[in-house]
């Protein structure tokens, strides 16, 4: 970070190096095809230059290479990948009623201040289809085989979400770790010189790291009490 000048999740490698050649560039300027699935740059900050074009690999994938709104325009997150995907039916309806209140300007509740950072149970999608890292790893698998079919060589690059807030997982994934097998750390005050993301995660409120409701966990369709090292313990 020193050295390219990009200290946050917000600014562009390219901002800072614009003349900056990438691994997938780089095989892509050689002739081959280059491709790439799931989060390899960060969501609204993709790079055109690095992947071939849709007239030379037709895959629907039109989000790929494009940045801010014209990436979610595009269908980077529906056709790309999501973080908060849950799948039971109680945080999906807290997770709207969410997203609806701070459309509308109201933005005294946080981003996932509402929902727990988990899900578990049999209902919970115990084989894991439909999860964000399944829709990314199957579509790899299927561009392997559209890659059959032509002549030039070709470099894949997939970029799975997890291990992410909120961290959902088929139910056998949780039944492999105790309850409170490790401690969860508190909040803290930001170190001297940290970066203003650092700051900003352990300050709380729509920090990522506390900023979920771990009071509490929907656990196939209901309701049970969660304490801090509830939450370690599935990590």
């Amino acid at each position: 970070p020193r050295s390219h000048g990009v200290l946050d999740l917000t600014t562009h490698v390219r901002d800072r190096l614009p003349n900056v050649i990438t691994l997938p560039q780089a095989f892509r300027e050689a002739g081959y095809l280059s491709v790439s699935y799931g989060k390899v740059f960060h969501q609204f900050l993709d790079d055109k230059l690095s992947w071939s074009s849709q007239a030379e690999f037709p895959d629907n994938h039109t989000y790929r290479g494009l940045r801010g709104a014209a990436w979610t325009r595009a269908g980077g997150f529906n056709i790309g990948f999501r973080y908060n995907q849950y799948h039971l039916a109680a945080n999906l309806r807290l997770q709207t009623a969410t997203r609806r209140q701070r459309a509308s300007g109201d933005l005294r509740v946080s981003i996932n201040g509402r929902l727990p950072p988990w899900e578990r149970g049999p209902r919970a999608n115990p084989a894991g289809k439909g999860y964000t890292d399944y829709r990314i790893a199957s579509d790899g698998i299927a561009a392997l085989g559209m890659f059959q079919g032509q002549p030039r060589p070709w470099m894949l690059t997939v970029g799975f979400v997890r291990p992410h807030l909120p961290f959902n997982a088929p139910a056998a994934a949780f039944a492999r770790v105790p309850h409170g097998a490790v401690p969860i750390g508190q909040p803290a005050a930001a170190p001297r010189n940290a970066s203003k993301l650092t700051a900003f995660h352990l300050k709380g409120g729509d920090g990522e790291l506390f900023d979920f409701d771990v009071r509490g966990e929907t656990h196939d369709g209901g309701r049970r009490t969660a304490t801090a090292s509830d939450l370690e313990g599935r990590r």
